[in-house]
């Protein structure tokens, strides 16, 4: 979390009478002792996680929809990347977190998302996060972007553009795991890394004009699968970050949750 933030990082649902509880940190880290009391031996759900930029609840990442909503702990048994905190999608339903539409959220060229997540065994294509082009829920058109667990196994590719795809090396099949990914794009074209290695660049632009982004969401207009793979934390920038300012997070966010970081 931001050493500067105070509020809370998550509202969870309990399975058993639907209460929710907004659960902070306990130092620097989500407080999942307090948690794990509160839901006790049943299954917890991600309702809201909470901004951390200070700008509104616009930015919080929201499901309402109970059966839509990312599994926490599973009948007592939390999801885990290194130890720490993760949710995973509901198997059969369209599990997906988004923000309220706001005008102009990510715009032009430039743009930064850094997240961890695990990679593995997958029958269709979900999301780990999207951007939706004003205007409409196409998140990979001209306007959007998505970072997508495709169709085959051990996958991670960003997709931007019209329909552009950057895949890691290349193909497809390659990353499997917990993984720190990265895609910065600018006027020249979008840059992948998985675990800290560059893997790709394409010479393609995406031109952004996003008004909501969304994380583990099934793939609109059929196709599409909810995303069974664990997904811990974001960071999405506005901006293409220095090659130093990505280093720092990456190392960083692999150091905290014990993923080998080149």
């Amino acid at each position: 979390m931001i050493g500067s933030y105070a509020g809370p990082i998550a509202q969870i649902r309990r399975s058993t009478d639907s209460a929710v509880l907004d659960i902070g940190a306990n130092g620097e880290n989500f407080d999942s002792a307090t948690m794990s009391s509160w839901i006790g031996a049943v299954t917890g759900y991600t309702r809201i996680l909470y901004s951390q930029t200070g700008l509104g609840n616009a930015y919080d990442f929201v499901q309402g929809t109970n059966n839509k909503q990312p599994i926490v702990r599973l009948s007592g048994t939390n999801y885990l990347i290194g130890g720490k905190t993760a949710m995973m999608g509901v198997p059969g339903n369209d599990t997906g977190m988004a923000t309220s539409n706001i005008s102009s959220l990510i715009t032009g060229t430039d743009f930064t998302c850094i997240l961890v997540a695990s990679v593995g065994a997958h029958n269709n294509y979900a999301r780990f996060f999207s951007s939706q082009s004003s205007g409409g829920s196409n998140d990979y058109g001209t306007g959007g972007c998505s970072v997508t667990q495709a169709a085959t196994n051990n996958t991670i590719a960003f997709t931007g553009g019209t329909n552009n795809y950057c895949y890691p090396n290349g193909t497809s099949g390659n990353v499997s795991g917990s993984t720190v990914f990265t895609v910065y794009t600018n006027s020249s074209g979008a840059t992948v890394r998985v675990n800290g290695g560059l893997q790709r660049t394409d010479a393609f632009v995406t031109n952004h004009n996003s008004y909501a982004l969304g994380i583990m969401n099934q793939v609109a207009g059929g196709g599409g699968a909810p995303l069974n793979q664990l997904f811990s934390e974001i960071i999405v920038f506005k901006r293409q970050l220095s090659l130093s300012e990505i280093q720092t997070i990456e190392r960083n966010m692999g150091a905290y949750y014990g993923i080998n970081v080149a």
